[in-house]
């Protein structure tokens, strides 16, 4: 598959090896997946190139292709988020159960600066602003335009299962 965005060229390739091994925890192993990604800058005209290796218990590769793919866009746009909005890596707290409360925390933020997006109009990281400023009225405001099944489900999609 050959995708051009940015002034670069992206070509992906997906191999796939049948698996097998006599090993009970392994029985539901099927393949073994090459990724393959070339990546060319039309303005620099520089080359990357990595591989990435996955095992699977899907056989098909376009469908192990889609859900590789789908995996890194849900990923990617998570960190994204928490990392430009949040700084989440600058982050320099060496106590680990911390540093867990504090990416808890900055989750459920997320989660509810992205139900308010709709309504303020405005980025993540602009909404969080406003929040800083005048945080009860918009609070309110929020509040009063959702109802408490929206925010429940909202803030509940942020926690971990098993907090």
């Amino acid at each position: 598959m050959q995708i051009s965005f940015h002034s670069q060229v992206e070509t992906r390739r997906f191999y796939r090896v049948p698996a097998s091994c006599g090993k009970e925890e392994w029985a539901g192993m099927k393949s073994f997946i090459c990724y393959e990604k070339h990546i060319f800058n039309i303005i620099t005209g520089q080359e990357q190139a990595e591989c990435r290796f996955y095992i699977s218990s899907l056989q098909d590769v376009a469908l192990i292709a889609q859900a590789i793919r789908g995996h890194w866009a849900v990923e990617n746009n998570l960190h994204w988020h928490l990392d430009y909005s949040f700084s989440e890596d600058g982050q320099t707290t060496m106590d680990k159960q911390a540093f867990q409360n504090m990416s808890l925390i900055n989750k459920l933020v997320l989660s509810l600066c992205k139900l308010a997006q709709p309504l303020m109009k405005d980025s993540i990281r602009a909404i969080r602003l406003r929040f800083s400023w005048n945080f009860e009225d918009n609070l309110a405001i929020l509040l009063n335009v959702f109802d408490t099944d929206t925010i429940k489900k909202c803030l509940e999609s942020a926690i971990p299962a098993g907090r």
